[in-house]
């Protein structure tokens, strides 16, 4: 059975760990996708409006009322959009720094010795010419 498609929990806790000195950035990137969500079916909801109640009547006031709602709800998706994926990214780096540091830390604490005993990169086959 393949269990590469299965959630594993005590990874997912270990990373959730990680990301716990970031806990600003991640409950902001949360409130935003959970903003970005409604947003994402705006749009279309105008463009209906705008067939169904406004061209079919022939109300150009109103289509141009819609129309500029549109370039509203454009934009304000746009730059929150823009934002979390900053927001995102930049938690995403963060871990992945502290992370890096953890291993690098690790690594130097280490004594010589160990990588005296320790082969690190496994000896490569003698290159064969034709």
């Amino acid at each position: 059975m393949d269990n590469s498609n299965q959630l594993n929990f005590s990874l997912l806790s270990r990373v959730m760990a990680l990301a716990k000195p970031y806990t600003g950035l991640f409950l902001l990137a949360g409130l935003l996708a959970v903003v970005l969500a409604p947003l994402g079916i705006l749009r279309p909801w105008l463009i209906q409006v705008m067939v169904d109640d406004h061209i079919f009547n022939y109300d150009i006031p109103g289509m141009t009322k819609i129309v500029a709602w549109l370039f509203a709800a454009l934009f304000l998706e746009s730059g929150l959009r823009y934002y979390f994926i900053y927001i995102t990214s930049q938690l995403g780096q963060s871990v992945i720094r502290d992370l890096r540091v953890r291993v690098f830390n690790h690594i130097t604490s280490l004594r010589l010795s160990y990588f005296d005993q320790t082969q690190s990169v496994p000896p490569q086959p003698g290159r064969s010419t034709i």
